[in-house]
């Protein structure tokens, strides 16, 4: 098993070297649009609560919309097909639906945290795959979590392996001021999408 999330970065590794360029620009333009809501909140701050609040959820809707494009990207590169820094924006009508996702994913997981470690655990490889769905499917936040489940099941032991190395690569990404997420976000992102896609081909 942890063989196969071995082949999985490699595979990423290779995907992200034919195409580097895309994926920097996109992370850059992520990072850049983290700071420039920064920049805003410093100079509406005299607006009060509410300016901040409506500055957040646009924000994390349209940061969540960039998050279904790059998924889209990754997946458009583990199909062999050439990605194009024009899908980073091309899905951000589905932000709304990736952020309930997330929102609902944190929240089970961190319920599974409270109950000793190991349902959190489960909960958080049982769902992992939300975001590649998204970038597949039109649907709703608990579809698309029903549909990454119903993924994992009988695989969880295939998921978990890939899922921890993704967590330690950008832990390690963080660890160098956080550009180091340059690299490893995106690798990871593709070795996910990879591993995604090898568990689509028995029901094709």
């Amino acid at each position: 098993m942890t063989d196969s999330a071995t082949l999985h970065f490699q595979n990423a590794w290779k995907a992200f070297k034919s195409y580097p360029r895309v994926f920097l620009i996109s992370m850059l333009i992520l990072f850049g649009s983290w700071a420039a809501l920064e920049v805003a909140v410093v100079a509406l701050q005299r607006f009060g609560v509410v300016v901040w609040l409506i500055l957040h959820l646009a924000f994390f809707v349209f940061f969540s919309g960039l998050m279904v494009g790059l998924h889209r990207i990754a997946l458009e590169t583990i199909d062999g097909k050439a990605p194009k820094l024009a899908d980073l924006t091309a899905l951000l009508g589905r932000g709304p639906t990736f952020l309930l996702a997330f929102c609902i994913y944190s929240a089970v997981v961190l319920v599974g945290f409270a109950f000793l470690v190991v349902p959190g655990i489960y909960v958080a490889v049982r769902y992992a795959l939300f975001g590649q769905v998204l970038a597949t499917t039109s649907t709703t936040a608990p579809q698309a979590l029903r549909n990454a489940a119903a993924l994992s099941d009988g695989r969880w032991w295939t998921l978990f392996p890939l899922v921890l190395m993704a967590m330690l690569l950008n832990l390690a990404g963080m660890a160098f001021l956080g550009l180091g997420l340059l690299i490893t976000f995106p690798v990871s992102l593709l070795a996910t999408s990879d591993l995604y896609r090898s568990l689509q081909q028995p029901a094709q």
